[in-house]
């Protein structure tokens, strides 16, 4: 029995049977048949065709392009992650804050911390810049941020430059951040490759962030910061930076000037945390942007594909890399002004690989890559002599066909009719 005529079976045998009990009963049957209808009527009335099904999911793709980012994110995480277990206490008024407040949320960070609990676990956001370019470092950058900063999304959807160099300046002030940036040159880029080369950034980073994690863990009103990234500065190094836990550089300011506004509690409650973070050993994860973990890192990690977009430590991780490499090369233009650093940073665009083959390669270049690999340079870096793939012998060269004449079409006619006579007059014989 099919599954069309099982439902029908079943929809005519309620109606007889409701036709009895209205027989018993007189008006009562009307509120019995309203009874049995909603019962048959789901299954009477589903269609089970593949128009439908299409239609179902069209609809189903609608919503999912309405719903918000963390939303859809929630959405596309495994059953054991949103398992009613794992819900924190006020986590849905959280999420709606952020989504209200236009950054990322910290999904999977605040998931991590409660499996961890009552241990302390730092999470570590990491994501890199210039992976692409024809010239210049790639830097991988490294963070720990408590504080939530609205705008803080991907960088590459902060167009502007002013915004991105404001979130920068947000996040290095914000209160208890510990940062570090990785800077690998060209030279490493070319002896190690991009991929390879990347991938030490980021362990660089991230061991940097973590040594200064724990050294200035109950230190709560300390800061620290490393020498910035420069244009002189040579071969691949790391800058760092961190702030007090207590307040940020601006809120110091500020409650200087009002003493209303100085929030001695909330200095004792950090500062009772801070006691407890030094006395009990710290844990730390790392989320990291991409596919691939660094095989060297020194703490437990996991890569999220289009983490930058996912997650609100590594959207931070990506601001500051890809303003401490824009820096970088806007030094580097005033260097090398001949190839426009500052417009299009390095990246392999029409203008910059026109100025590679008039030009020759600058110091920051990075050799490995195409067109520069097939190009030979002297120590200043001048094309000396383009490399041409050599030819392989074929043989003896074939003589070009020269155009027929009309004579030699209506001869060449002539003949291929002689021809096929012969053939036909032996073909009889």
């Amino acid at each position: 029995m099919t599954k069309s005529s099982s439902i029908g079976g079943r929809s005519s045998l309620v109606r007889k049977a409701v036709k009895r009990k209205s027989s018993s009963h007189g008006d009562t049957d009307q509120v019995d048949t309203e009874k049995a209808a909603s019962v048959v009527s789901p299954l009477s009335t589903t269609s089970f065709s593949p128009r439908t099904l299409s239609s179902t999911r069209k609809s189903k793709g609608k919503k999912m392009q309405q719903m918000s980012l963390f939303d859809q994110f929630s959405k596309g995480k495994k059953k054991t992650e949103v398992d009613e277990n794992d819900k924190i206490e006020g986590e849905d008024d959280y999420f709606a804050e952020e989504v209200e407040k236009s950054y990322l949320p910290r999904k999977k960070e605040i998931l991590l911390k409660k499996r961890k609990a009552p241990s302390v676990l730092e999470v570590i956001g990491i994501d890199e810049a210039g992976r692409g370019p024809l010239a210049g470092p790639v830097v991988a950058a490294a963070i720990i941020i408590p504080t939530n900063i609205p705008g803080i999304i991907d960088s590459k959807k902060v167009t502007k430059e002013e915004d991105r160099d404001e979130l920068y300046d947000q996040i290095v002030k914000s209160r208890g951040v510990r940062w570090a940036a990785a800077v690998m040159d060209a030279k490493r880029i070319d002896e190690i490759n991009i991929l390879k080369a990347t991938l030490e950034g980021m362990s660089k980073a991230a061991k940097a962030v973590m040594e200064l994690n724990s050294d200035l863990a109950g230190k709560d009103g300390e800061s620290y910061m490393s020498e910035p990234a420069s244009c002189e500065r040579k071969g691949c190094y790391v800058v760092s930076g961190a702030t007090p836990t207590t307040a940020s550089v601006d809120d110091t300011k500020e409650s200087s000037r009002s003493p209303e506004s100085t929030g001695e509690n909330d200095k004792v409650a950090t500062v009772e945390n801070n006691k407890e973070k030094k006395q009990s050993k710290i844990y730390y994860y790392a989320l990291i942007d991409g596919n691939k973990v660094p095989p060297t890192i020194p703490c437990q990690a996991e890569s999220i594909v289009k983490g930058d977009s996912l997650e609100y430590s590594i959207a931070a991780a990506s601001i500051i890399a890809k303003v401490t490499r824009d820096k970088l090369m806007a030094e580097y233009h005033a260097l090398y002004p001949d190839y426009n650093l500052l417009q299009h940073k390095g990246y392999p665009t029409a203008q910059h690989m026109s100025a590679v083959k008039k030009l020759g390669a600058s110091p920051i270049h990075r050799r490995t890559f195409a067109p520069l690999k097939h190009m030979e340079f002297d120590k200043d870096g001048k094309v000396i002599e383009k490399a041409k793939p050599e030819k392989k012998d074929v043989g003896p060269a074939k003589k070009k066909r020269k155009a027929k004449t009309t004579a030699e079409i209506e001869e060449s006619n002539i003949v291929t009719d002689e021809k096929k006579r012969t053939r036909r007059k032996t073909r009889r014989s």
